[in-house]
């Protein structure tokens, strides 16, 4: 999955420049793909993470109604369709 991430990643997106009205250059503070955030399609992103997960892990169309923090890491999600699920790992984009 590393491979793949790293092969979506866009070199340089980290580049700032600053210009006039006119367009003349005022900075320019290039990146030469070392910077550590890397910007990244979150479409082929969100493809790449998906794809990773087995098929039943995504709860699509169901609404949070509350979480909760219980010891060792775990979390308790209460799902108005589906009732408590207790997880280890929460993402939400």
């Amino acid at each position: 999955m590393y491979d793949e991430f790293l092969s979506i990643i866009h070199h340089g997106g980290q580049q700032t420049r600053i210009m006039d009205r006119t367009g003349r250059l005022l900075f320019d503070d290039p990146d030469d793909g070392t910077a550590g955030r890397p910007e990244v399609p979150h479409g082929e992103l969100r493809r790449i993470l998906l794809t990773s997960l087995p098929s039943d892990m995504v709860r699509w169309g169901h609404k949070l109604q509350s979480i909760k923090a219980l010891e060792g890491c775990r979390h308790e999600l209460i799902l108005p369709m589906d009732g408590p699920r207790r997880l280890t790992c929460v993402e939400s984009a």
